[in-house]
């Protein structure tokens, strides 16, 4: 899915990636044919969380990992709570 943050353009992808790296990453914005990628078998709040992470590191590039990370788990908290699922997801 494509997806447009703050005027720059992202290929979303859900696919399997290697759980000893990591469970999602976000390429930088300078980057031609640039993708944000989350693990497909992540679920539930989790993948939420995951999302929203990579989300803002798109969407603010210069922001620290801990700030990212502090505010994608607020983010993820309140939108569960909100009741986001996903297509798939139970209540985590």
């Amino acid at each position: 899915m494509r997806v447009t943050i703050r005027k720059k353009r992202w290929e979303l992808v859900f696919r399997n990636l290697d759980k000893d790296e990591r469970w999602a990453y976000c390429e930088a914005p300078h980057e031609k044919g640039k993708e944000i990628v989350i693990d497909s078998g992540l679920h539930g709040a989790h993948r939420l969380s995951c999302l929203v992470h990579e989300i803002l590191h798109s969407a603010c590039w210069d922001l620290d990992e801990d700030a990212v990370q502090s505010a994608a788990d607020d983010l993820a908290k309140i939108l569960w709570r909100l009741g986001y699922r996903g297509p798939d997801d139970d209540e985590d």
